[in-house]
């Protein structure tokens, strides 16, 4: 994904908007309407932190886009907030943790 369809995607799972985008970071609203363009202009490593910050994401992230098995869901409409917000805390965790957490997973996939 480009870095425009990155942005509009955390967008829309955390439900900001461009002026609530903008107010938050301090950047201004053609700012970031110029991000959003599908030839948008890119920002530079400064706002790109500002923006992921407010987005609840990393840097890498906002540029790179879902890098997890989650890059196969098609729309944000599909991804709940609460799922980027546990992915997100998964990098935390030891290799150990992990594989527990991935076998009450699919223990639960089991039962549902």
């Amino acid at each position: 994904m480009s870095f425009n369809e990155n942005l509009k995607y955390y967008m829309e799972c955390k439900g900001i908007q461009t002026k609530e985008l903008a107010d938050k970071t301090g950047l201004s609203t053609n700012t970031i309407s110029s991000y959003l363009k599908t030839k948008g202009s890119l920002p530079d490593a400064e706002k790109a932190v500002k923006i992921a910050e407010v987005l609840g994401i990393t840097v890498e992230k906002l540029v790179k886009g879902v890098t997890s098995s989650l890059k196969n869901i098609t729309t944000s409409k599909e991804l709940k907030p609460e799922i980027l917000s546990i992915e997100e805390s998964l990098i935390h965790f030891s290799n150990k943790d992990l594989h527990i957490i991935e076998s009450l997973i699919e223990s639960l996939n089991e039962k549902y």
